[in-house]
């Protein structure tokens, strides 16, 4: 999952440190994100088209704004650095890897996607292919 090596040291840097003060509830990150991805990963039977890409969409929103909900409490602390280190630095880099992993995963797929559709044929595309093959093979056999 998305920060790997990191995640076992911000566990148990919010297991140890989340007694002490801190003016944002960073110990919150870690179970909410995860309860966020778990949440969006059941598997989904077939759905319509358009129902599919609205769950796609809510399931990208969801995780991203977790992320940016993370983002914003270690911009806008104020005490933790100092009064509770053991807890914010584990979890700042934590947070900056989700951000590098969500960013690199959805530039990825749309890099994917557009090569996708500029290279490949659309089934449909290959059936009137074969159409207009086979009614030109008809009209030359006549």
């Amino acid at each position: 999952m998305t920060g790997g090596f990191k995640l076992p040291l911000t566990a148990m840097a919010v297991i140890r440190y989340r007694n002490k003060p801190c003016d944002q509830p960073l110990y919150w990150y870690l179970p909410v994100f995860y309860l966020c991805v778990w949440l969006t990963s059941f598997k989904r039977q077939r759905l319509r088209r358009p129902f599919e890409i609205l769950l796609q969409v809510f399931i990208v929103a969801s995780r991203c704004s977790v992320i940016v909900w993370g983002f914003y409490m270690v911009q806008s602390t104020v005490s933790c650095p100092t009064v509770n280190p053991g807890l914010f630095h584990p979890m700042k880099h934590l947070i900056y890897c989700h951000m590098l992993v969500a960013c690199l995963w959805h530039a990825a797929s749309i890099i994917f996607e557009t090569l996708l559709q500029t290279t490949c044929v659309h089934p449909q595309q290959l059936n009137q292919r074969a159409r207009l093959r086979g009614s030109s093979s008809s009209a030359a056999k006549s």
